[in-house]
């Protein structure tokens, strides 16, 4: 048991330094926007939740994005049900936690490192995205969203 504890430790080590590349991108981006939120009067905070450095601004674009093992988040409370492409794929009668659909996305981001948002791109290509009606829609058509709806709603596995 021991053995697959420490097993697992390094495996998650191995992938945040895999994913470092982005988180880092993420972070400056992240302080870059709390920075600017915080000039703005409309608050920040930054936080250690859902396996990334997460940052709440105050600028209400409801939405979230993750860059490795770093969340940028806009708009109400992370843990808030519904992300927009369960409510999509449920017909708007989805629970999913968003600060959980966000953590799928950061073990997606240890397992693929700088690929990811290749990957992603492709992933809602292949599945029909040219024919979406916004850029919600189309990244609704990606597998990695779907597998972090799933994820976040019933715990599944949160790589493709």
């Amino acid at each position: 048991m021991r053995c697959r504890f420490v097993k697992h430790i390094v495996k998650d080590i191995a992938g945040k330094v895999w994913a470092a590349p982005m988180t880092a991108f993420g972070v400056a981006a992240g302080t870059l926007l709390s920075g600017a939120s915080l000039m703005t009067g409309k608050g920040a905070r930054i936080s250690i939740e859902n396996n990334a450095i997460t940052f709440t601004i105050g600028f209400n674009l409801n939405g979230s994005i993750t860059f490795g093992n770093s969340i940028i988040h806009a708009g109400g409370d992370l843990r808030r049900w519904n992300s927009n492409s369960a409510l999509l794929r449920y017909n708007r009668a989805a629970y999913v936690n968003l600060g959980k659909h966000e953590e799928a996305h950061t073990y997606q981001y240890q397992t693929y490192g700088i690929f990811m948002i290749a990957l992603l791109l492709g992933s809602a290509i292949a599945n029909g995205g040219f024919e979406a009606a916004s850029f919600h829609d189309f990244m609704a058509k990606s597998d990695f969203e779907n597998v972090a709806d799933d994820y976040a709603q019933f715990g599944r596995s949160p790589i493709p």
